[in-house]
């Protein structure tokens, strides 16, 4: 019994020196600090530098910031913080509250938020409109817009803001969707980021201003198939050369000149019924000798190929095309003898600016470059020529169609000269310029036009 009694004591001495020898746990942290704090704003990340219990941003943020977010917090082992990854703060919020792993010590940092200035910025830099499913494009200059191109003369309704650009953070009086009248000027109002500056851009007119004066207040109109004016070096001709299949009355072409108030403008209008199938017309302007006609415009041409020296033609025209098949078009006259006839035309030589719904006859031989562009050339033998003619027929299709510019004409007879096509002992008669029409309606204004020769 007394053995058992020891055995016991022992055994509660053994126990008792174990337990005091064992590790006790440690005492938990007492450090309360923010290790690395980075926020975020419209895509961009903002480190911060802590010093002591101030937290600056390494880069002011934006004026126009509401909120940032909280991208990257990391406290002492063990810490907590009052807000976590992804917390939304506004600049009004300063505090941040760390709490050691203790649970007593506790430390407050606080935030010197950096602000950008309000931005003075107030430009309005683009702005697209959308009428009847075409987009128009204003370009901006000074406290103007313009159309890149406007909208038809007789257009009517609204047109619709599609999209515009200003400075960043900016406001402006107009929104998208909204619907303005066609008939009215439209002032677009921007104000600064800062509500100060505020600047005004004026659009005065959607509509085709010249087109209105061109055909509503022509001083020179014809509706007569193949009449023709003369203005200076130039001739105008309503070119409606291939008709005898339309039904009289199904069809319409008219063409103008406006001379007044310091404004020369030429063109023409039509409306071609949707069922044909050729080309009908090709309303046009004339300078040199047309072989159908025994006079020319200009003591420039007709000249020996041989003999032409600098020879480019600027233009500038505005077209307005409701639908169908259309080039715009120099077609040119070779002929064999300087006073240019149907009989002894050797090449007619056209050069395609703008085309839809329509290629050159011929075969595609290859891309010519030119200083001011390059073509595709084709060639071919036609078979539409009158009795009594024969020539070849020779086009450049513009690669990058355009409705203003300078057209190397010199460049591209060199060319033919250069593949032994045409002889320098020929003559070029003529350069003419307009629109082959097919089943289309529209209008074209011819502003500028300019032949530059040497």
């Amino acid at each position: 019994m007394k053995q058992n009694y020891l055995f016991c004591y022992l055994l509660w001495l053994f126990t008792a020196v174990i337990s005091c020898t064992s590790e006790q746990p440690a005492a938990k942290s007492s450090e309360a600090k923010i290790v690395k704090l980075e926020f975020e704003t419209a895509g961009t990340v903002y480190a911060t530098t802590i010093t002591g219990n101030n937290i600056s941003l390494e880069k002011a943020i934006p004026y126009s910031a509401k909120e940032v977010a909280v991208k990257t917090i990391t406290a002492s082992n063990g810490a907590t913080v009052n807000m976590k990854a992804g917390d939304k703060l506004t600049t009004a919020q300063t505090d941040i509250l760390v709490t050691a792993e203790d649970g007593v010590t506790k430390q407050t940092y606080k935030i010197n938020w950096q602000i950008a200035a309000a931005s003075t910025e107030a430009a309005l830099t683009e702005i697209v409109f959308a009428y009847k499913g075409a987009d128009y494009t204003g370009t901006v200059s000074n406290a103007t817009i313009v159309l890149k191109k406007e909208l038809p003369y007789n257009a009517d309704g609204t047109i619709s803001i599609k999209s515009f650009k200003a400075s960043a953070n900016a406001t402006a009086n107009i929104s998208v969707g909204q619907e303005v009248g066609v008939d009215k000027a439209l002032t677009v109002s921007i104000t600064a980021e800062d509500g100060k500056v505020k600047n005004n851009y004026t659009l005065n007119s959607f509509r085709d201003e010249e087109g209105k004066l061109l055909i509503a207040q022509s001083t020179i109109k014809s509706c007569e198939a193949f009449k023709t004016f003369q203005t200076g070096e130039f001739m105008v001709e309503n070119n409606l050369w291939n008709v005898t299949g339309l039904a009289a009355g199904s069809y319409s072409l008219c063409v103008y000149n406006y001379n007044a108030d310091s404004r020369f403008l030429l063109g023409w209008s039509w409306d071609f019924p949707t069922s044909a199938t050729n080309i009908n017309a090709y309303p046009e302007v004339i300078y040199g000798q047309k072989p159908w006609y025994p006079n020319t415009t200009t003591a420039q041409l007709p000249k020996k190929i041989g003999e032409l020296g600098k020879l480019k033609v600027n233009y500038d025209i505005e077209m307005h095309i409701e639908r169908g098949s259309y080039n715009l078009a120099f077609d040119n006259w070779i002929s064999s003898a300087k006073v240019a006839t149907p009989g002894n035309v050797q090449f007619e030589f056209m050069i395609w600016e703008d085309y839809q719904n329509l290629e050159p006859f011929g075969t595609f031989k290859e891309t010519v470059n030119t200083t001011n562009g390059s073509y595709k050339f084709y060639m071919g033998e036609p078979t539409w020529e009158p009795a009594g003619s024969n020539w070849t027929y020779v086009a450049f299709a513009r690669t990058d169609k355009r409705q203003a510019g300078k057209v190397d004409v010199d460049e591209l007879i060199a060319y033919l000269v250069s593949k032994g096509i045409v002889s320098k002992d020929s003559y070029l008669s003529s350069i003419e310029f307009g629109n082959e029409l097919g089943n289309t309606k529209g209008y074209s204004v011819l502003k500028t036009f300019v032949v530059e020769t040497r």
